[in-house]
């Protein structure tokens, strides 16, 4: 999996948010837009995108749940997509089993935005993670974190004197 982006996807219920983005990214992308996730996952069903820039607090599906979805549901193609979140919530947490490439908080700094957009090294590590999650067996993120808990709490188990 090489990473290029050409098609993006911009999912947020603000039609500022809508309209900055996608003035901004028309020149070189093609840009599909979403005011929710039920409408995002439309979009993914029908086109081939490389992004996703995600607003959380939304009607419907949210951005959280949305991710929670994508995370669940395993199809490679969604599995890959790099997604960036944009929150107003200062000290906000994903709890989602597809993880961000990076959380950035509004209003948006635009070049902060872009290094996350071009910065390729970042986004190739995490398909690298996602591809040996694979190849070890693991069909989405949510299995992997599950089995991840199981883990840990062997481990402890083992180092708790046997009384």
């Amino acid at each position: 999996y090489g990473f290029s982006i050409t098609d993006s996807l911009i999912l947020s219920d603000s039609d500022q948010i809508i309209i900055l983005l996608k003035d901004i990214l028309c020149d070189k992308y093609t840009v599909f837009t979403a005011s929710n996730g039920e409408a995002a996952l439309k979009v993914l069903d029908e086109e081939k995108v490389d992004l996703v820039i995600s607003d959380i607090l939304m009607p419907e599906m949210d951005g959280q749940q949305f991710l929670d979805y994508l995370g669940r549901n395993f199809q490679e193609r969604l599995w890959m997509i790099p997604i960036i979140v944009i929150s107003a919530q200062g000290n906000f947490t994903i709890k989602a089993s597809h993880s961000p490439v990076a959380v950035l908080k509004k209003p948006l700094n635009l070049s902060e935005l872009f290094q996350y957009i071009n910065c390729k090294p970042c986004s190739s590590k995490m398909l690298e993670r996602r591809l040996l999650l694979k190849k070890l067996g693991f069909t989405s993120p949510a299995q992997f974190m599950a089995w991840q808990k199981v883990h840990q709490e062997m481990i402890s188990l083992r180092r708790d004197p046997i009384r």
